[in-house]
């Protein structure tokens, strides 16, 4: 499998897929995760109120040990190329908590993408918060 590298909302990043029992253990949370939101109660409003509704029912049902694992499982394999940026890998919780503090719904937007690269979202699903990506050439 070959590295994917994407631009999400400004930033540049390279993904090295997922491989072996990690990614099949990855797809089996993926599958629950989107369930869950699937299957979480609708809210009334428009689209994006009734997605994030269902996303935050989602990942608050997980204690703090299996939210933590399925973030860093996902975007451990991330590296942010973005230039002028000194380059590093999503490696752990506190590095990407730090990437992304002040706006942890570009979180979810990266996770979806990965999830979307690897072809682990079930139904062929887009990333719910629809936000877009550019594949890129570096």
């Amino acid at each position: 499998m070959q590295p994917s590298n994407f631009e999400l909302d400004g930033e540049k990043y390279q993904l090295l897929p997922h491989t072996g029992f990690e990614a099949l253990d990855l797809y089996r949370k993926v599958n629950d995760a989107i369930g869950g939101i699937i299957d979480a109660p609708s809210v009334s409003g428009d689209e994006n109120k009734k997605g994030f509704s269902a996303l935050a029912r989602t990942f608050n049902s997980y204690d703090k040990e299996e939210f933590k694992e399925l973030v860093e499982t996902t975007l451990k394999n991330v590296t942010v190329t973005t230039p002028g940026k000194k380059s590093f890998t999503l490696s752990d919780i506190d590095t990407i908590s730090d990437h992304f503090t002040g706006r942890w719904g570009k979180m979810y937007d990266l996770m979806f993408e990965v999830w979307n690269i690897e072809k682990m979202l079930p139904f062929d699903l887009a990333p719910l918060s629809g936000s877009e990506t550019k594949e890129t050439d570096s």
